[in-house]
């Protein structure tokens, strides 16, 4: 449980360095703003299970409101304008658990975090100054198996322009504070996850042609330290036509992803099979399924791609023709013979 815990906090501070991007930069946690000027620490309230006071990790009652308190300390001599919401953790196609406002559903989830509390808010803290917001989580009557696993996402309302290499870029900051929340002290250990693969379908990831299998880890718990790999091939052909490996993957509770598996070019229309196999500790998952490529798709997942891709029949397929062929001739040229050998045999016997 202890690793666990301790693996939460560091991707709740890890988030904010690994995911920069041009239209935001998600700094780090409450003890390193990375250049945002605020920092953001949550207050701690009794129910908190670990002594760990860089995320929320807290018991709570059914029916009870909880608080999440958090202290924004602006660091700068200008006013600060911020949008604080409670998101939900969903995980994202690169295998990572996602913390940032989102709209992503799973079949499998019950509750969220982000619909069972405050609404987002936005809050102007004063330079040099502290203040302090509160969300509050109505937790169900019943309450709930497992844990929610979400954050208190803290995000600059004010985008700053930078210029790298003549081109501007406008860059958003938003720091962020883990929430972890269960209504029995040992979810954790009472939920052992599970995998099911949902479903295969061509599609683009990372601007690339690929084979999308949608792994669901539809217990409501979360994990990491997975390693991923994705074979496909001709169907009922044990010969691999390209594979994709990926290690040290996580996935939140209740939700899904989909695994790219990229062809060295483009993708063919045909019948394919897809052989995954994911393992995580002890825990092992394989998964085989048949799938189909259609023509249509393959054409326009390539162009889309800008990828030129040449949709010819499988060697197979030719190699089946090719023995055809030959086999034709041989008979022709069987024929040709018999029909010589007889005319010869008919002039003999007219002379």
């Amino acid at each position: 449980m202890k690793t666990r815990r301790l693996w939460l906090a560091l991707l709740a501070m890890v988030m904010g360095i690994a995911i920069g991007s041009v239209n935001a930069v998600y700094a780090a946690s409450s003890s390193n703003s990375s250049g945002a000027g605020y920092t953001v620490t949550p207050v701690i309230e009794s129910n908190q299970i670990n002594d760990l006071t860089s995320y929320f990790d807290v018991l709570v009652k059914p029916g009870s409101t909880q608080n999440l308190s958090v202290n924004i300390t602006n660091t700068t001599n200008a006013d600060k304008k911020l949008r604080v919401s409670l998101t939900s953790a969903y995980t994202t196609d690169s295998g990572v658990i996602g913390y940032d406002p989102n709209t992503k559903t799973d079949p499998s989830a019950k509750y969220y975090l982000s619909k069972l509390g405050s609404k987002p808010v936005n809050v102007t803290v004063p330079a040099g100054k502290v203040g302090k917001v509160t969300m509050k989580v109505n937790v169900p009557k019943n309450g709930f198996k497992g844990v929610l696993l979400g954050s208190v996402y803290v995000a600059d309302r004010t985008k700053r322009a930078t210029n790298n290499k003549g081109m501007t870029i406008n860059n958003r900051y938003a720091l962020v504070v883990g929430v972890q929340m269960q209504t029995t002290k040992l979810a954790q250990q009472s939920v052992r996850p599970d995998l099911k693969l949902m479903n295969i379908q061509p599609g683009m990831q990372n601007n690339k042609p690929a084979v999308l299998a949608t792994i669901q880890n539809y217990t409501p718990t979360f994990f990491g330290q997975m390693d991923i790999v994705g074979k496909v091939s001709w169907r009922n052909s044990s010969k691999t036509l390209f594979q994709t490996k990926q290690y040290n993957y996580a996935m939140a509770p209740t939700s899904h992803f989909a695994y790219g598996i990229f062809p060295d070019k483009g993708l063919n229309p045909g019948d394919y099979t897809l052989d995954l196999t994911a393992k995580s500790g002890k825990r092992t998952w394989h998964f085989k399924k048949n799938f189909t490529i259609l023509a249509a798709d393959a054409n326009r997942i390539n162009k889309k791609a800008g990828v030129k891709v040449d949709n010819g029949m499988p060697w197979w397929v030719w190699m089946i023709i090719i023995l055809l062929i030959l086999l034709l001739i041989a008979l022709l040229a069987l024929i040709i013979i018999l029909l010589l050998k007889r005319r010869k045999k008919d002039d003999e016997e007219t002379k």
